[in-house]
C-alpha cells in the first residue's frame, strides 16, 4: 500500500517482509517517489560485489526484511516499499506488514 501523509510532521514507519524459505529477497522504502532506504534479506553488500564477489552468493534460510525509520513528511507526501527481489509469503496469518503513524505534527 501507499502512505499518504494527512498532516507536516515526523512520522514513524515499521514494516516487515516475509519472504519464502531459501528466496532472498530485496525492497526499498520510497517517500515521494524517492528511495530513502534499502533491505536485503542475504544482509549488507557493498557496490561493485559483481566485480570482486567477497563470499559465495549462498541462499538464507528464511527471508525476512525489516524497515524502521523516522521521517519528516509534509502534507501529501507519500511513503512506499516496493519489492524489487523475489516473492512475499502469504498465509492467513499476516506475515508482511506496512504501517505509519504521526509522531507529532509540524516539521
Amino acid at each position: 500500500g501507499i502512505f499518504t501523509a494527512p498532516y507536516d510532521g515526523r512520522y514513524f514507519f515499521s514494516c516487515i517482509l516475509t519472504g519464502h524459505k531459501n528466496e532472498k529477497i530485496e525492497a526499498v522504502l520510497s517517500m515521494s517517489n524517492y528511495g530513502i532506504a534499502r533491505v536485503d534479506s542475504a544482509g549488507y553488500q557493498p557496490e561493485g560485489l559483481e566485480n570482486k564477489p567477497v563470499a559465495e552468493n549462498k541462499p538464507t534460510p528464511g527471508s525476512l526484511a525489516v524497515f524502521n525509520i523516522i521521517l519528516p513528511l509534509q502534507k501529501d507526501d507519500t511513503v512506499c516499499v516496493d519489492l524489487v527481489m523475489g516473492k512475499l509469503a502469504h498465509s492467513g496469518e499476516p506475515l508482511t506488514i506496512f504501517s505509519g503513524m504521526l509522531l507529532y505534527d509540524g516539521i
